[in-house]
């Protein structure tokens, strides 16, 4: 039986022929924080202390062995465990909706979200290990090779199962303990818990049980050593289609609860600074991978696990390299720089863009073309109180560069000619304005650009431009590469810009550099 809220979904899509994706997953941008705090029927209380003291030993830190990282409750810190069981039953709560609306009847589901796996550099020597996103959202887990099934045909039946490593005394005199089928349920809050070599069988049973039961797995995932060759051999062995769940994790991920946001103004805090002292050790002879050292550095020593991503640390024409990450040059007298990069926090990233002058002063020219992109990334963070679309910011973002290139004529073009002029403001910003930020840098890879803006999206706006030898510019005007970009919590009335620690006036990083 499906909730009142999946109920009108349906019948508003029935009725006006919406595109229920699209429907979904607005409808969801305005309910899912309101239901995080709502209280569930289905939803035990977690008796903290009680919890932690039956636990005797688990792969991740805990409020007994980590207090202080994480308070009496949580999984991760600033998340309880609360919230993730919310998560995982508004989650199912979206895919019961769409079968029901896709096949007109109760179909049984299996939905399979495998962790990442451990991948090493040779032999034993292993990669700094990174959590599968949609698997930690969905369970607070931070162990390699494991797997979250919810199964179920309705809310009043949906179970979840946690499968983890099998104990290995040798494996874990090495890396460390492993949390155990006793100990998961009453960590993570499942229903149960089975090793992973049992998954299989599990697979079996359900689909002797249920002939035509619906298997949903990102098949994308690219998970090779655990999950993935079970999943093939098992749709092989039943010939049952499997479908994809991603785009469920990713409505839900677009709105950030509470707890999110909080880690988020965290993340991007520790970015600001980080780039901040990167902006006062920038001198002419100083390399731009010491740069990118310096933002890592001062990112973890304040708290960060590691950088979200790749940084970009471009120098002169490097700038124009839209994801330049040799960062292997010397940085010269008279050039910019331009730094983009973002820690990530708890598993939630910053991501933010400056350019300064290597020497500490803005030229004259270069001052004109960052005052332009400087006015345009303001207005269109304004915009952001608006509630209008990403691809509605860019669509103005190419009309406000045009503008402003315009009246500083820098342009060679007739004014008149609007067709052309966006064409060449394109050439000179190849890039969206804006993508959804969270616990990826480009978050929500399915979900579009051109619905409404809600509260608790959190989003970046990062205008550019980007001169190369442009024959519609001056040459005192060529191989430059500007882009500034901050991340913009979307609140009830207005909008909050997380990264506004970090300098971006020009008189604010000409103070700073001479220091």
């Amino acid at each position: 039986m499906l909730m009142p809220a999946s109920k009108r979904i349906i019948a508003w899509s029935q009725k006006f022929q919406w595109n229920t994706d699209k429907l979904f997953c607005r409808y969801y941008c305005s309910k899912f924080e309101e239901a995080l705090r709502r209280p569930q029927a289905s939803v035990e209380k977690f008796h903290s202390k009680e919890v932690a003291s039956q636990i005797s030993r688990c792969g991740q830190p805990t409020f007994t062995t980590h207090p202080f990282l994480l308070s009496e409750g949580e999984i991760l810190p600033g998340i309880r465990r609360e919230e993730f069981k919310q998560r995982r039953y508004q989650f199912m709560e979206l895919i019961f909706a769409d079968s029901l609306l896709m096949y007109g009847k109760p179909m049984h589901h299996v939905i399979i979200v495998p962790s990442a796996t451990k991948l090493y550099m040779t032999e034993k020597i292993p990669y700094i290990f990174h959590q599968n996103t949609d698997f930690l959202y969905l369970s607070g887990c931070l162990e390699p090779d494991t797997a979250l099934v919810m199964t179920g045909s309705c809310m009043e039946n949906m179970t979840s199962t946690f499968f983890v490593q099998r104990p290995d005394p040798h494996a874990e005199l090495w890396d460390g303990p492993r949390t155990g089928i006793h100990d998961a349920p009453k960590l993570f809050g499942v229903d149960e818990a089975l090793t992973i070599l049992e998954l299989s069988n599990f697979l079996v049973r359900n689909a002797k049980k249920h002939p035509d039961y619906l298997l949903y797995y990102d098949l994308l995932n690219n998970n090779p050593l655990v999950v993935q060759p079970l999943i093939t051999n098992h749709i092989q062995q039943f010939n049952i289609k499997c479908k994809s769940c991603k785009k469920f994790v990713d409505q839900l991920r677009l709105i950030k609860s509470p707890a999110e946001q909080n880690l988020m103004r965290r993340a991007c805090e520790i970015s600001s600074l980080a780039i901040e002292k990167a902006m006062e050790v920038t001198k002419p002879g100083v390399t731009e991978h010491q740069l990118f050292a310096t933002v890592d550095y001062e990112s973890r020593m304040r708290g960060a696990e590691i950088l979200a991503y790749p940084p970009v640390v471009a120098s002169g024409r490097n700038a124009n390299i839209i994801h330049y990450i040799s960062n292997n040059q010397i940085v010269d007298d008279g050039n910019l720089i331009l730094m983009d990069a973002g820690c990530e926090y708890h598993g939630y990233c910053g991501d933010i863009t400056r350019t300064w002058p290597v020497n500490g002063k803005f030229s004259n020219y270069q001052r004109i073309l960052y005052e332009i992109v400087l006015e345009v990334q303001k207005s269109l963070i304004e915009t952001c109180a608006e509630k209008i679309s990403l691809n509605n910011v860019y669509r103005k973002m190419l009309f406000l560069l045009g503008q402003h290139l315009q009246s500083e004529k820098i342009l060679n073009i007739d004014s008149s000619n609007s067709t052309e002029l966006n064409e060449i403001v394109r050439q000179l910003c190849p890039h969206h304005v804006s993508h959804y930020l969270g616990m990826d840098v480009h978050d929500g890879r399915t979900v579009e650009k051109d619905i409404p803006l809600v509260p608790g999206m959190i989003v970046t706006i990062e205008p550019g431009l980007y001169t190369k030898e442009n024959s519609h510019l001056a040459p005192e005007f060529w191989n430059l590469g500007i882009r500034i970009e901050d991340d913009v919590l979307i609140t009830d009335t207005n909008y909050e810009v997380l990264s506004a620690r970090c300098p971006k006036e020009v008189r604010d990083v000409e103070r700073i550099m001479r220091k």
